[in-house]
């Protein structure tokens, strides 16, 4: 995405320019987008931001996915207070792209959600599908769903 490589692995070239095309008529028909996880950080690199490569204590375990605790930016109740997400990724947002505004972070300063201004497009860093606790997950669902509305 303009940068060196120092830490991607992986690479998936036809998907990223098709997830990039997708982006582009979506954005420029208006039509709402969600990414998760490497949506997220696929949105944000369409915007023009940066990521960053190679983040400890995200990936995967053994086990499965990492849990931890996030912060929402204020004012946003859609997920509550106190939230615990799944992590299962080494690259995450570093320079948000135009327009995006990060609104839930990790413990460690990770963006874990973020939102355009003006777009109906929101991102997630984190698996709702595979969280344990369905209400995150069918809060993000409803609210998305009601911005095609």
């Amino acid at each position: 995405y303009g940068r060196e490589n120092t830490a991607s692995r992986g690479l998936e070239p036809e998907r990223d320019e098709a997830e990039l095309r997708l982006l582009q008529e979506f954005t420029a028909a208006g039509k709402p987008v969600l990414g998760v996880c490497r949506g997220l950080q696929t949105i944000n690199v369409f915007f023009g931001g940066t990521l960053a490569q190679d983040i400890p204590g995200h990936g995967a375990w053994e086990g499965g996915d990492r849990l931890h605790g996030v912060r929402n930016a204020p004012g946003l109740a859609l997920w509550g207070e106190g939230l615990t997400v799944n992590s299962a990724h080494h690259q995450a947002a570093d320079r948000l792209g135009s327009g995006l505004r990060a609104v839930q972070w990790a413990e460690d300063g990770v963006v874990e959600a973020l939102r355009h201004e003006r777009l109906p497009v929101w991102a997630v860093q984190w698996h709702p599908e595979r969280l344990g606790d369905p209400v995150p997950g069918r809060r993000l669902m409803e609210a998305f769903l009601n911005l095609g509305r």
